[in-house]
This record gives C-alpha cells, sequence and structure tokens, in this order.
C-alpha cells in the first residue's frame, strides 16, 4: 500500500510537466520500486518520466531517456498485470512516435486499446499516430474516443484532435478545442502556432495576428516551413503553413 501511494503521488507530479516535479515523480517511483520490485504500475509511471525527460529537453542525452523509457516499459510487461501493460504498450507508442516508427507505434496503441478499451491514453496516442499518417478521419475518431473517456482534455489529445480537425477543415472546432487546453499550456509554441492558424482560416484576422505575435514571443526563431514536418502528406503539411502564413507568421 505504501508503493501504491508513493506511485499515486508521482502520477500526480508528472502532470504539473516541469523539471523539478518530475525528478521528484523519479525519487518516489524508485522508493515504491525499492518497496515493491514486483509491481508493473511503478515501472509504468517511470518510464513516462523518463519520456517527458526526452521529450522536454529535461536531461543531458535524450537517447539514453528514450532507452530507460522503453526498458521500464518492458519491465511492466513483463509483470503481467493487464492495466500497467496496457499503459506500458501506450508509453512504448509514444515512443516509436517520438521516433517517427509510425507503424509500430500504431500497433502498440492497438495492443493497449486491446488490453483496455477505455484507457484514454491509448486513444489519444493511436489518434496522434493516425494524424501524422495522414489518417484524418481516423484520427478524429480516435481523438474523440479519448475525451469521451477523459472530458478533461489532455494535452496531447487537445493538440492532436485540434490539429485534426484543422486538417479536415473543420477549423472552427480546431480553435474550440486549441482553446480549452491553452491555459494549462500558455508555453507551448505549437498549441500556440496551431490557434493562430485555425484563426486565420476562421477569418479572424485581428484575433489570429495577436496570437501569431505570442508564437514570435516564445520563439523568435519560429520557421512555418519546419511545422507539421512529421505529417507524412505533404498536402497537409502545405495546408497548416498557409494557415500560419495568413495568420502573419
Amino acid at each position: 500500500m505504501e508503493a501504491y501511494d508513493l506511485v499515486l503521488r508521482a502520477r500526480d507530479l508528472l502532470g504539473h510537466f516541469d523539471r523539478v516535479s518530475n525528478r521528484e515523480a523519479r525519487t518516489l517511483v524508485a522508493r515504491a520500486i525499492q518497496l515493491s520490485p514486483g509491481y508493473a504500475e511503478a515501472y509504468v509511471v517511470l518510464a513516462e518520466a523518463e519520456y517527458d525527460r526526452a521529450t522536454m529537453g529535461w536531461v543531458e542525452d535524450p537517447a539514453e531517456a528514450v532507452r530507460r523509457a522503453e526498458g521500464a516499459a518492458r519491465r511492466a510487461i513483463a509483470l503481467d498485470d493487464p492495466g500497467a501493460s496496457s499503459r506500458a504498450h501506450g508509453t512504448l507508442g509514444n515512443l516509436y512516435s517520438l521516433t517517427n516508427n509510425l507503424e509500430a507505434a500504431l500497433v502498440e496503441a492497438d495492443l493497449a486499446i486491446e488490453l483496455n478499451a477505455s484507457d484514454a491514453r491509448a486513444h489519444s496516442l493511436r489518434g496522434g499516430v493516425l494524424l501524422w499518417l495522414g489518417r484524418i478521419d481516423e484520427s478524429i475518431a480516435s481523438g474523440e474516443e479519448a475525451r469521451r473517456f477523459d472530458p478533461r482534455l489532455s494535452s496531447e489529445n487537445g493538440f492532436n484532435l485540434a490539429f485534426a480537425y484543422y486538417l479536415a477543415g473543420r477549423f472552427r472546432d480546431a480553435a474550440a478545442t486549441a482553446d480549452v487546453v491553452a491555459p494549462r499550456q500558455p508555453d507551448d509554441v505549437f498549441l500556440v502556432a496551431l490557434r493562430a492558424a485555425a484563426y486565420a482560416e476562421l477569418g479572424e484576422t485581428e484575433e489570429a495576428r495577436r496570437i501569431a505575435e505570442t508564437v514570435r514571443r516564445l520563439d523568435p526563431y519560429f520557421k512555418v516551413e519546419l511545422f507539421g514536418r512529421r505529417l507524412v502528406n505533404p498536402a497537409h503539411q502545405k495546408v497548416v503553413q498557409d494557415g500560419l502564413r495568413k495568420a502573419g507568421l
């Protein structure tokens, strides 16, 4: 029970998305593993913490953090706890997506959903992978399913779903979805840029340019031509980059 409490506290800390909270979460998880080496959920949270370190630039060697995240996720799967395994497969999917191995990421997302069909994070991951693959309608369906299970709308799912709406030409839905997440992620330059593009496409030029100024403040060297480069369909890249230019970027 003490290990369980430590893991819950660690998971809550990871939701803060800052370097100090991440460090505290890893300390708690290390104690949980020491108390209960066979507790699969502890390894899942460790994998998530290492993944965040790699993606947020909180570690000198991101590749090493990725390796640690993968090792922890595979350890969780080996312990054969279905719920933890689902989340571990989701983390592996995120890792594969990070390295642009999208087909492998989709396999992991599907495995996660097979183990736990109500796992919002797995549906969110699947929506993100399908977004990059250009399967936009499927991406929207997965993102909306994730939101059904987690109405709070996670930052990851919020961005992916807003982006998918945008590429489907549903600019009002894209702007509204991004607006929900924006107060929690005010420094996420990619989310801010997507909001600017959505408002530009809606013809709300003044608001789009106001948001674009925030993009410039967050990243004075922001390059439109690099936004959406993970999209495998060049036409999708062009659609979003055109919107960014309409916003004045």
